[in-house]
């Protein structure tokens, strides 16, 4: 197989083949992994070296780092899900297998090295009270375990199923450095990931030192003749890769990953803050970086919110008594501002109106006409 010419970048991907995840969580699954296997496919600069790891009854690795993706497209096509979920057990040889990894996954000044779960996010399958406890204490000792990797691997987490838990999938995502959540149907996208890494090297030079504007990045990728297969969706991606550069930084990358010592063994520190917070109202918080995400999803314990779309949706109460869900770009404005203070106020924007939300008491308040709204926080 031929080495693409900008390096190599490892990728795991964790399936989960549990009895759990049958029918549509199955095909979701098996959509999302085709997509993003023929996307590296495809991509002509940078080389995935994908290894594939299923977890149900047993937990194997199905598929060594290998560039060999027409074998890897047919990996799934015989896969029968049965038995209980292993979640714990596989994230722990996933990593044991990144971790091992001599190739750094180096583009240019950037460090990736990329764990894709694909899952309902089940711990294990909860058919008592007795499962629904210790379905939470294995979650969150899984929160433990990637708190103490998070600064080593990108986490991707894609949701598949008709009533995934968001919340832990997404602590798990959004708890290592430009971790994010993945729908199915993004996955073709992302796989470009890499090559955009690739062009970000490229006009980092070209672009001011400050300041800068998703116009300035259009211009220095046609400045060096990258703009006939550039979406749009491309240079917000490269936009975003320059301004959060230090998030790739491989040096800080290959450091977080020598110190990495065994998975399960947290400290006992960590989980009494851990517990801490957990009992804590509101205020300011010295929560654990994991633990601080699982705020930021749903509330002071993620393992016992489920939403379905985003994180951490807000809705605002139209005089005729209806809810209605705030635009994304307005809704992380105030989720943004609701994780720096719980009693804070920001300016968003419904239609042409500019409104002031009052977190302390949950209410927004039009700038023009000064009249009153209820909003309120799904978790």
């Amino acid at each position: 197989m031929e080495q693409r010419k900008y390096g190599s970048v490892p990728v795991v991907l964790l399936l989960d083949i549990s009895n759990i995840v049958k029918g549509e969580a199955f095909s979701q699954m098996k959509e999302a992994f085709v997509s993003l296997i023929m996307g590296y496919a495809n991509q002509p600069l940078v080389t995935h070296k994908v290894a594939v790891i299923s977890f149900g009854r047993e937990v194997n690795i199905v598929q060594n780092f290998s560039e060999d993706y027409n074998t890897i497209l047919h990996l799934l096509d015989d896969t029968v899900c049965e038995g209980p979920s292993q979640f714990g057990k596989a994230l722990e040889l996933a990593l044991d297998v990144l971790r091992d990894r001599e190739n750094r996954g180096l583009v240019g000044p950037f460090s990736i090295r990329r764990l894709v779960i694909m899952s309902g996010g089940h711990a294990i399958n909860k058919d008592s009270t007795e499962d629904i406890e210790n379905e939470r204490n294995e979650k969150m000792s899984i929160l433990q375990l990637v708190g103490k990797i998070r600064k080593a691997f990108h986490i991707v987490c894609v949701p598949v199923g008709r009533d995934p838990d968001m919340c832990f999938l997404g602590s798990i995502a959004y708890s290592s450095k430009s971790g994010k959540l993945l729908k199915v149907d993004e996955a073709a996208q992302f796989a470009r990931f890499s090559t955009n890494m690739v062009i970000a090297s490229k006009i980092i030079g070209k672009m001011p030192t400050v300041d800068y504007s998703l116009d300035d990045v259009t211009a220095a990728v046609l400045s060096i003749g990258g703009g006939g297969s550039i979406t749009e969706t491309d240079l917000k991606l490269l936009f975003t890769c320059i301004r959060t550069r230090s998030k790739y930084n491989k040096k800080g990358f290959a450091s977080a990953a020598s110190n990495i010592r065994n998975p399960r063994d947290v400290n006992k520190k960590n989980t009494e803050i851990c517990e801490k917070d957990k009992m804590a109202e509101g205020g300011k918080r010295n929560s654990s970086p994991v633990q601080h995400k699982m705020e930021g999803l749903g509330g002071k314990n993620a393992l016992n919110c489920n939403f379905s779309d985003r994180p951490c949706p807000w809705e605002w109460k139209t005089n005729q008594g209806k809810w209605v869900s705030f635009p994304k770009s307005e809704n992380d404005k105030i989720q943004n501002a609701f994780d720096k203070n719980r009693k804070g106020t920001v300016l968003v924007k419904i239609d042409e109106d500019l409104y002031r939300v009052v977190l302390s008491k949950m209410i927004q308040i039009n700038i023009s006409n000064r009249e009153s709204l209820e909003i309120r926080r799904l978790s």
